[in-house]
C-alpha cells in the first residue's frame, strides 16, 4: 500500500510534533509546513508583558466581549463592535499572509 498521500494528521508528542500521512508514501516526499508558536497566555493581573501580536484585534475583541457580558446591544454578533473586531483581525492576518498561505498542495 502506498502512493501519493491524501490525508494527514498532526499531534503533539511532548515537546515535538508528529505528522502521519495516509496512505503511506511509497517513496520519499518533501512536505512543507508553516507553523507558529503562540505567545504564552497572560494572567489577568499582568500589565507589563508586551504583546507579540498586533494589539488592535485584542483591544476590539476585549471591548466586544465586555459589552457582550454586560448585555449591551453593542455586544451582539453583527454589531458595529463585532464588525470592528472582525475588520481588525482580518487586517492583522492579511499583513502576515504570503501567497503560499492561500494554497494547499503537496510538493512532488
Amino acid at each position: 500500500m502506498g502512493g501519493d498521500p491524501t490525508y494527514f494528521a498532526i499531534r503533539s508528542d511532548g515537546d515535538s510534533l508528529k505528522i502521519k500521512l495516509w496512505p503511506t508514501p511509497d517513496s520519499a516526499r518533501t512536505i512543507k509546513l508553516r507553523m507558529y508558536i503562540p505567545q504564552a497566555e497572560l494572567s489577568s493581573t499582568d500589565i507589563t508583558t508586551t504583546l507579540s501580536i498586533p494589539n488592535r484585534p485584542v483591544w476590539t475583541k476585549a471591548l466586544f466581549k465586555a459589552n457582550e457580558e454586560r448585555g449591551s446591544e453593542l455586544g451582539k454578533e453583527g454589531s458595529s463592535l463585532h464588525r470592528s473586531y472582525l475588520d481588525a483581525h482580518g487586517r492583522a492576518v492579511a499583513n502576515e499572509q504570503t501567497p503560499a498561505d492561500s494554497t494547499v498542495f503537496l510538493d512532488r
